[in-house]
């Protein structure tokens, strides 16, 4: 996605529509307790593999739409690569205002960006959202093992209740990595792009 995500871009948009599908299915059957069956002998284990099964299917159902639609997939990724942006900039300059309320309008201002710049830019705004999405990605990914990095819906959360969230050191350092990789990959996907003689738009 980071590097190759205008080139692919229907293969990386189903990809994401699976991923966001099944998970997103796997989640809100988590919180209703339909999963408990996996780590509680009183759940039945049956019903938790039917939804899993039904989850994969979610996922795979989004991930082809996403592949036949990718006009309005862009727009989508254009919104969510706005709205990690936003999230990213306001724990890094805005989080001393320890607001819930600054940082939800924050963020759909950010995701209202995304999709608003793509008809006019559409070429730079893919290359941009798939190189920031797959930096923000792997490092996120390496974060839920190494540790560090402040978990987005954690930070919502004690927003909301008024309560100031701590960053490490650490999480400047992911901050540089994912600044120092989506530029690697807007450079490569660029130069892509232009060897291949498309039809590129400038921002």
């Amino acid at each position: 996605v980071n590097f190759f995500g205008r080139k692919f871009f229907q293969y990386t948009l189903a990809a994401l529509g699976f991923l966001f599908g099944s998970m997103t299915s796997l989640l809100l059957l988590s919180l209703a307790g339909l999963l408990d069956g996996l780590n509680n002998d009183n759940k039945p284990l049956w019903l938790a593999i039917v939804c899993i099964v039904i989850c994969i299917g979610l996922g795979v159902l989004c991930g082809w739409l996403l592949f036949r639609t990718w006009m309005i997939g862009a727009c989508i990724v254009g919104a969510i690569a706005g709205t990690f942006g936003a999230i990213v900039l306001y724990q890094t300059v805005f989080a001393a205002t320890e607001s819930f309320w600054f940082l939800f309008p924050f963020t759909v201002a950010g995701a209202s960006s995304g999709v608003s710049l793509f008809p006019m830019v559409s070429d730079m705004v893919l290359i941009v959202s798939t190189s920031f999405i797959g930096a923000y990605c792997f490092v996120r990914g390496i974060s839920m093992f190494a540790g560090g990095f402040p978990n987005e819906i954690v930070t919502f959360d004690k927003l909301s209740e008024g309560i100031d969230p701590e960053f490490s050191d650490y999480f400047y350092a992911y901050l540089a990595v994912i600044v120092t990789l989506t530029v690697l990959g807007v450079i490569h996907q660029r130069k892509t792009l232009a060897n291949e003689g498309e039809n590129f738009k400038q921002a």
